[in-house]
């Protein structure tokens, strides 16, 4: 989440998963916005306006102006991507631990884990398991089970997965996973899995007498 969404209490909820307005249940002391303008760590509870469940969030300042900025230090529970129900459990629980390790800065281990949810993924669509990730999606796409498009999507993450599991080979200038492509890669696989599971899961429902 960044500064924009804090200030106007947007986040999206880890029990529902709705991205939503959520509101103060409590602060520590005082008036929340003068504990941000004094500059002091705060800590507040805040309620979904979805499903009425709560976040614990702890924040500090991070700029001296005015309008002051805070930055979420802390959250509970973490603000992680609770996953499509259309998405089998296999699959589910690697994307599950990506988005937790994004959300206490495990750059390299979220890609790794949404390298991971993939390969199940792929797996699970009917790719030889004995192959490695590279030859399940050619095979997927040469298949027909995926469009290009979506090929170029899913190596993408492959590739990024790579650099997050393995050292760079200059023991000096090793690579890492930033947090911005970090981002990307988990916003990737949720549209992936949104074409390969999410949808057909909605055109079914539609189509139900």
């Amino acid at each position: 989440m960044d500064d924009t969404d804090f200030k106007n209490l947007i986040f999206q909820c880890p029990s529902c998963r709705a991205r939503c307005q959520f509101r103060f249940a409590w602060h520590a002391g005082g008036s929340a916005v003068l504990q941000q303008i004094h500059g002091h760590v705060t800590r507040y509870v805040l309620e979904c306006t979805a499903c009425k469940d709560y976040i614990f969030l702890r924040t500090a300042r991070v700029q001296e102006s005015l309008p002051v900025r805070s930055t979420v230090q802390e959250q509970f529970p973490p603000a992680g991507i609770a996953p499509h129900p259309s998405i089998p459990p296999e699959v589910a629980v690697d994307l599950r631990e990506a988005s937790l390790c994004f959300s206490i800065g495990a750059w390299n281990a979220c890609t790794t884990m949404c390298r991971r949810s993939l390969q199940s993924c792929a797996k699970n669509k009917g790719a030889n398991p004995k192959d490695d990730l590279f030859d399940q999606l050619q095979e997927l796409r040469d298949r027909g089970i995926i469009p290009a498009v979506l090929y170029d999507m899913a190596d993408a993450i492959r590739k990024k997965g790579n650099i997050g599991a393995h050292p760079g080979r200059d023991p000096v200038l090793n690579t890492q996973v930033s947090e911005a492509e970090a981002r990307v890669v988990l916003r990737i696989i949720e549209q992936v899995y949104k074409y390969v599971y999410e949808y057909p899961d909605d055109v079914s429902r539609v189509n139900q007498p």
